[in-house]
């Protein structure tokens, strides 16, 4: 298990206060040209778009990573920060 340290997701959404009809949840990923020069190779077209069901948004181990193991989270992990969802897996 990853110790991430962050804060949850579902607290951040409660005070963006959706509409109770409100189904997904969605994220912009940042492209800079400037500062991201190779985006342009990225294979997808950039900025682009996820989406998270409300339930998996609001699950209460999804969380907003700002740090791993006790330090700064690094650019290699996702710096300044990080969304951390739960995956089930079923067989």
């Amino acid at each position: 298990m990853v110790p991430w340290i962050g804060f949850p997701l579902s607290a951040l959404i409660k005070l963006a206060n959706p509409l109770s009809s409100a189904k997904y949840v969605a994220f912009q990923s940042l492209y800079d040209p400037k500062q991201m020069p190779e985006g342009r190779h990225a294979g997808i077209p950039l900025p682009y778009v996820e989406g998270l069901g409300m339930d998996e948004a609001m699950h209460p181990l999804a969380l907003l990573s700002v740090g791993l193991y006790g330090e700064v989270l690094p650019n290699q992990n996702g710096a300044p920060r990080r969304l951390v969802v739960p995956v089930e897996v079923r067989f």
